[in-house]
């Protein structure tokens, strides 16, 4: 049986990066991060980090989408207000006797979608789950 037809899907992450030493980018960053939580109140919105963390490469902020109606209305929404930004989209799944760290770099490698220029993650992050 392939994993896919075991596998739970939870809430998807959208990452969304910019380069901390771009100024004009760190703002537009901020002021995108200001606009998704007035115009989606709904979605979780996590902090800006202004630098590297976990496997991303350069400074970013999450939101969590949990519903297939927030997903279509955020990624169209998005794909048009990201302006210079790139996106990783990557869904969160479960998948019985599965190794953590490999689900997780599957979820952020072989079933990612990317917006923009698509960012080097550090895979070794997966390994020490």
């Amino acid at each position: 049986m392939h994993y896919l037809m075991l596998t739970r899907i939870l809430p998807s992450d959208v990452h969304i990066y910019y380069f901390q030493e771009n100024k004009a980018q760190t703002k537009y960053a901020h002021e995108l991060w200001e606009r998704i939580r007035r115009e989606f109140p709904e979605l979780r919105i996590y902090r800006v980090w202004d630098r590297p963390l976990g496997p991303h490469p350069v400074a970013m902020f999450e939101v969590n989408l949990f519903t297939p109606a927030q997903f279509g209305a955020f990624i169209s929404w998005l794909a048009i207000w990201r302006g210079p930004l790139s996106a990783l989209i990557h869904p969160n799944t479960v998948e019985p006797g599965v190794d953590a760290g490999v689900a997780e770099a599957r979820n952020h490698f072989e079933q990612a979608i990317w917006m923009g220029e698509k960012l080097p993650l550090d895979a070794t992050i997966f390994s020490q789950m």
